[in-house]
């Protein structure tokens, strides 16, 4: 079959005119007079900034929380170091410096008891003593820690017998007289009544750690106020009195003579600053 003939060629001098017959017009319209959207460009960067506020304020949000859930008590301590705040303030009766209910228990102690032990006196106390964190009192109701306890103690003292030699046993047969030099008497020991000791409140401020060696300073303090206490009251004196007393009467019994005098002698005392304490006594 034979190909159909082309089409004939239009010259291009031709005019074109336009067809009615089209679907659409083409119009060109110059680059210059197209005209942009400005206000809808306008809000999208107002809503986009609004964004950004709101963005911004929730991560400052963020970390305020964050450092208040995690880093309280890093920034609590920073806080009270800067203060350089001393450690602990100890007050057994007087004016306390924690208030303490009036109608505190206190256990009922014999004060003075000569045991059965030839050497040994005892002096029994029991008192209200209390302790706190010491800062200015604006900064108390945040970060004070203090505590009050009724602290029962016991101080003994005594003589010590390892120090008797054969030389401070003498006896005189001219005038009948068996003389023992002894030592003069010492504390030998401290000690708290755990027992009967307790804690009658402790108040720690919501941004205080409690400390632990609160209580225990307390103690500790409370015990070495007893100690003076004692030695102050004569507990040394009424030791060799009774010593005295209980080798006397022994003494006597042993001998079982009446012809014989027994007599009981005590070295002079160190001076105070040359005891020697037992460690339980000790500060």
């Amino acid at each position: 079959m034979a190909s159909p003939p082309p089409p004939p060629e239009v010259p291009n001098s031709a005019p074109t005119q336009p067809s009615m017959s089209n679907d659409y017009i083409e119009i060109e319209i110059p680059a210059g007079s197209v005209s942009t959207s400005t206000p809808a460009q306008n809000q999208r960067g107002c809503l986009w900034g609004c964004g950004g506020m709101l963005g911004c304020f929730v991560i400052v949000v963020g970390l305020l929380v964050g450092t208040v859930a995690m880093g309280a008590t890093t920034v609590v301590t920073s806080f009270t170091d800067f203060f350089n705040l001393p450690p602990i303030s100890i007050n057994l009766g007087g004016q306390r410096v924690v208030g303490v209910p009036d109608d505190v228990y206190i256990p009922p102690v014999e004060r003075v008891q000569s045991l059965s032990e030839l050497t040994t006196t005892r002096y029994n106390y029991a008192d209200v003593t209390t302790g706190a964190v010491q800062m200015p009192a604006w900064l108390s109701a945040l970060y004070g820690d203090s505590v009050a306890m009724v602290v029962v103690g016991t101080i003994e003292a005594g003589i010590d017998i390892s120090q008797i030699t054969a030389d401070d046993i003498v006896y005189d047969d001219l005038t009948q007289t068996l003389t023992v030099t002894l030592p003069a008497p010492v504390l030998q020991s401290c000690f708290l009544d755990e027992s009967q000791s307790y804690i009658v409140q402790r108040n720690t401020a919501i941004f205080a750690d409690s400390m632990d060696s609160l209580e225990d300073t307390v103690r500790q303090n409370a015990l070495i106020v007893y100690r003076d206490q004692a030695v102050e009251e004569g507990i040394l004196v009424d030791a060799e009195a009774d010593a005295s007393a209980s080798l006397t009467e022994l003494l006597s019994v042993l001998v079982n003579d009446e012809s014989v005098t027994v007599q009981v002698m005590f070295e002079d005392p160190l001076p105070a600053e040359e005891r020697i304490l037992p460690s339980s006594c000790q500060g």
